[in-house]
């Protein structure tokens, strides 16, 4: 809800709840003021313009109040059309009354004043009744508000804790790269750079650690401002082309189209370097060999990753790749957290992540839409 501050008073719909209010206290004043005029003062009538002029003036009050309130434009209109329809409704079905007995030949005592007090009780309804309408409408907009900014906290809580997964676990993988490279650079160097190797080698682990300690990110990631048209082959190259140092017993076949483009964001190349080893990790075999195939079908891709021979026992939790279980838990080891930020990163894309272990070798399917855009 917009909220005015007190020191800018806004008209509109108030100043047309001053004017009604001003416009009555008008009519009911001529209308004192002809009874005054006349030789032969009434009590009841002089009582019920008292009893007029003071609504009258609680009306043009309430109107003057309502041009420095906290209502918006909107609520201020929806008030002044209540107080018309109030005086519309109650002096319509006061005339009809009036006219009904003057047809039936009764003769009317003082229609004027019946009028004046009928079109002020009108227009003191029809406030009290906007008043709470609009109040009614601020108490719903507040609470649908503290809904939506609840839910909203929500999803930036969960998408704080796929953020710290994501960097914690793949930067623990970038800093495992780097000690791979030290270990093959350790028969390279002389005693004089050893140190230095021995520098590297314990400041990764000392950030791995660090990682380990991470608190949540304070910031939040916006899932389709980066985003981009990404070569499906071009990509799974060069992830591929990392694995022949830290893995330098594996081998990598590629194969497919080498012209499908998907719409994703760096976070991509992480989700395929994770499938492809948790592919290497998940065989029996020592130094496999896995097979890349990118097919395309029904305005998808899709990145099959299989290692040659059975996997591990055990298998993988197929609640790790469902949307129904929104975050690793304590009980899952790093490469089932892997898993899970993995799915996390294609769901971001509308795609899917499947798996099959139970098969003759570890299988992983990435499925992503195609991007059509410049088709």
């Amino acid at each position: 809800m917009a909220a005015h501050s007190r020191s800018r008073p806004r008209w509109g719909g108030a100043w047309g709840v001053s004017v009604i209010g001003a416009g009555l206290l008008v009519a009911a004043l001529a209308y004192g003021g002809r009874q005054f005029s006349t030789d032969a003062l009434a009590l009841y009538p002089l009582v019920e313009v008292g009893m007029v002029v003071t609504l009258c003036g609680t009306i043009l009050g309430t109107g003057y109040w309502l041009h420095d309130s906290e209502f918006t434009d909107g609520d201020l209109w929806r008030i002044a059309i209540w107080v018309g329809l109030g005086i519309i409704l109650l002096v319509g079905l006061t005339v009809w009354q009036l006219l009904t007995q003057v047809s039936g030949g009764v003769e009317l005592e003082d229609p004027l004043l019946t009028l004046v007090v009928t079109q002020t009780v009108g227009a003191t309804a029809g406030l009290l009744v906007g008043l709470y309408h609009v109040q009614s409408l601020r108490n719903a907009r507040a609470a649908e508000n503290a809904a939506a900014a609840a839910e909203e906290a929500q999803a930036v809580q969960e998408q704080l804790a796929f953020v710290h997964d994501l960097v914690r676990h793949h930067l623990r993988n970038g800093m495992h790269v780097i000690q791979s490279y030290t270990r093959l650079l350790d028969e390279h160097v002389d005693d004089s750079g050893a140190a230095h190797l021995e520098t590297i080698e314990r400041r990764s682990q000392r950030l791995v650690r660090l990682v380990d300690e991470m608190a949540p990110l304070a910031t939040a990631i916006d899932p389709d401002d980066r985003q981009s048209s990404v070569n499906v082959r071009a990509l799974l190259e060069r992830e591929t082309s990392h694995f022949t140092v830290t893995h330098p017993d594996c081998r990598i076949d590629v194969s497919g189209p080498d012209d499908v483009l998907v719409r994703a964001d760096s976070l991509l190349s992480a989700a395929i370097e994770t499938l492809l080893r948790g592919v290497i990790e998940r065989s029996t075999v020592s130094g496999p060999t896995v097979d890349v195939e990118v097919s395309t079908a029904d305005g998808q891709c899709h990145i099959e990753m299989a290692a040659i021979g059975p996997a591990i026992d055990g298998g993988i939790d197929q609640h790790l790749l469902t949307s129904s279980q929104r975050g690793p838990t304590a009980d899952e080891s790093a490469g089932d957290t892997d898993l899970h930020v993995a799915r996390e990163v294609v769901e971001r894309y509308d795609g899917e992540l499947t798996v099959d272990d139970r098969t003759s070798r570890p299988r992983f399917v990435l499925t992503v839409p195609i991007d059509d855009a410049d088709q």
